[in-house]
């Protein structure tokens, strides 16, 4: 009995780990069109100007487009990015936030 109650316990935890991830992008997908506020620290920043980074509350990867009116980031930077969370159309499974180009007050990299 002790031995099939442990099994049951590790396949729970196992189940219950992988539920997690994908909680977080169901909830990513749920806030799909809503205005938003992400913060957490950037992994990259790729040549062409994107920036990655994972949302300390829900968990989600964003790779977010600089434009030249926003401060300059760097990798291990805070960051805090406001605008209307949409799924990144080239990189699957990845989010962005669709900003007003004219107000870069949507983005402050610490």
């Amino acid at each position: 009995m002790f031995k099939a109650l442990a099994v049951s316990t590790v396949a729970l935890s196992f189940v219950l780990g992988l539920s997690g991830e994908a909680a977080a992008a169901g909830s990513c997908d749920n806030l799909e069109g809503q205005d938003v506020t992400l913060a957490g620290t950037i992994d990259k920043v790729a040549g062409i100007g994107v920036i990655f980074f994972t949302d300390r509350k829900t968990g989600c990867d964003f790779g977010l487009v600089a434009f030249s009116s926003d401060p300059p980031c760097k990798q291990g930077n805070a960051i805090e990015v406001k605008g209307k969370l949409r799924k990144n159309a080239y990189v699957k499974g990845m989010y962005d936030v669709d900003r007003n180009r004219k107000a870069p007050d949507g983005l402050v990299c610490r």
